[in-house]
């Protein structure tokens, strides 16, 4: 198995419109000559996009289309990942462009790491949108190469030998059904084995005002998740260490610090700031009310019946 080789998967849900373009960025590729397949996961579609995805199949051999009507990216990101033939296995949304050296960066970075995991860096693309979703924009995506503290699932490579390694370790044998943000699980499953790099690039869109608070309030439920559900299933020395949250003035003096596009971005963060900050209240009392109503991924599922492996203590995180 050559270590050059990557996979490219793209889980999709109602992409239509921009499928093409991610596609297309992902043939042109630097490492294009190392890219086995492009596998386009679509689930539960309801508009043009597996029919999008059959056409450009038709124009590039390496391209599969993989069908489900049951939506879930969980369910479909595991599909992906057991498919992919190459050790390197790509993910990326089916809303992202990619900067044409974005795979050769991680593919380099996986393979000279022992990382399990690489994620990129998301710009959003602003300049043709109006003034305050550039905004909107700007806070929620990095700009001329300044990279994440966290992985995103926007963009991001994994060594599926260390990845299938490190969760059976843990008595994980793959990703529950459930999980709602799957880069979130992921970077608490496979911690402390992941890092982010910032030469490799994606554009991405930005949110729109009306998306903020929908947005906030899924994280909300997403981090109830993981800290309800895999925590208890994970051995606590492998637990990423509880921080304080850190207080308005702390993020307003950090955002002030790493400043690295403009004013226009300085005032994105006041906005962001504000807004999350008022909604805070609202998004987690109703946010964990919805999530005390949803069913356990571990005990609705067959994983509650895997054997765990000989040993192992499993501890909740108060």
């Amino acid at each position: 198995m050559q270590t050059s080789e990557w996979t490219a998967c793209i889980p999709v849900r109602d992409e239509e419109r921009t499928l093409a373009r991610t596609v297309t960025s992902i043939r042109n590729q630097t490492a294009s000559q190392n890219l086995v397949s492009i596998l386009i996961g679509a689930n539960g579609c309801r508009d043009n996009t597996v029919r999008i995805a059959r056409d450009l199949s038709k124009q590039d051999s390496r391209i599969q289309v993989i069908e489900s009507p049951i939506p879930g990216k969980a369910r479909m990101w595991n599909t992906l990942f057991n498919q992919a033939s190459t050790k390197n296995v790509l993910f990326t949304d089916g809303d992202i462009v990619l900067h044409e050296n974005a795979a050769e960066n991680l593919v380099k970075a996986i393979n000279t790491s022992k990382d399990a995991m690489i994620g990129g860096s998301t710009v959003s693309y602003v300049n043709d949108l109006p003034l305050f979703q550039r905004f909107l924009g700007s806070a929620y995506a990095n700009h001329n190469g300044s990279h994440n503290l966290w992985l995103t699932g926007q963009l991001y490579i994994l060594d599926s030998l260390r990845v299938r390694a490190k969760l059976l370790d843990k008595g994980i044998p793959e990703m529950p059904e459930k999980v709602l943000h799957e880069d979130n699980w992921l970077t608490h499953a496979l911690h402390p084995d992941w890092s982010v790099i910032p030469e490799a690039r994606a554009f991405c869109r930005p949110y729109g005002l009306h998306e903020i608070n929908k947005l906030r309030r899924r994280y909300i439920i997403a981090d109830t998740q993981v800290e309800s559900e895999l925590y208890p299933r994970i051995m606590k020395k492998w637990n990423p260490i509880p921080k304080e949250k850190d207080s308005l003035l702390v993020r307003f003096q950090r955002a002030l610090r790493t400043r690295t596009h403009s004013y226009e971005q300085f005032l994105a963060y006041c906005i962001a700031f504000s807004i999350t900050n008022i909604s805070k209240s609202f998004n987690e009392s109703s946010a964990r009310r919805k999530f005390a109503t949803t069913p356990n991924y571990w005990e609705t599922s067959k994983y509650s019946k895997q054997p765990l492996p000989e040993g192992l203590e499993f501890t909740k995180l108060n």
